[in-house]
């Protein structure tokens, strides 16, 4: 998916709109759910003009996420699958906006997860050895739905097979922003340096509500981030 995004040199409506549309494919078949129609998926993904040859209006806010998504009432499945679509209907907004890069194949009903450029720069893919997620980047944001009752976005590190540099890299990061898990094991498999509060998503919650709790939990990641930047770019310079 990464891959694909960084490729791609030309974003323009039509390949929007055929992203999209993959995207909600994986959707369906990642959560075992069905949308009713394609005309329901070009609905949802607010951008018909593609197909019936209209204007291209302006860009999609994240005001629209919610509408866009509207998945609540619009297809069966559990709590937990209609709050993992609209987690990744929110997170594909993002990463249309080449905020952040979402993994696909590492999304399931209870995490969706991505890196962005800033902590990727950080701590760097290894070209060799994989994570304990399969990866090459020992490193995801993760958006953790807890079977549709609660919401909470973290940081989390995965030291299985992870190089030397990258290790003592954590071990910096260790320094200014301690984590109570495996924080003095040398030999660590996990590690959660960023965690924000996990806040309860009642049954009657509207989508818009949802939608609000993901970009205040997004706004603390990236305050986060930006301190880790600040903190890493310091200690280069000393």
């Amino acid at each position: 998916c990464e891959v694909e995004l960084s490729e791609e040199e030309n974003w323009d409506a039509q390949r929007i709109y055929d992203r999209g549309i993959k995207l909600l494919r994986f959707m369906e078949k990642r959560w075992a759910f069905q949308f009713e129609s394609i005309d329901q998926m070009d609905e949802l993904l607010h951008i018909g003009f593609v197909k019936d040859g209209r204007d291209v209006p302006p860009e999609l806010t994240e005001e629209n996420v919610a509408d866009m998504a509207n998945l609540t009432g619009k297809h069966k499945g559990t709590r937990s699958s209609q709050i993992a679509a609209l987690i990744m209907s929110w997170a594909s907004i993002k990463g249309a906006a080449g905020e952040i890069h979402i993994d696909e194949h590492n999304c399931t009903r209870r995490y969706c997860r991505f890196t962005t450029d800033e902590m990727t720069a950080i701590l760097p893919d290894a070209p060799v050895a994989e994570s304990g997620w399969k990866t090459h980047n020992h490193y995801f944001y993760e958006i953790v739905n807890d079977v549709g009752r609660s919401i909470r976005t973290q940081l989390a590190f995965s030291g299985e097979n992870m190089p030397k540099e990258q290790k003592e890299t954590c071990e910096r990061i260790q320094a200014h922003f301690p984590t109570r898990l495996n924080k003095n094991k040398k030999d660590w498999s996990w590690r959660i340096p960023f965690v924000t509060e996990s806040i309860s998503i009642p049954e009657d919650m509207s989508d818009d509500q949802i939608v609000g709790i993901l970009n205040a939990q997004y706004a603390q990641m990236m305050e986060f981030q930006r301190n880790l930047v600040r903190v890493m770019s310091e200690g280069e310079e000393a």
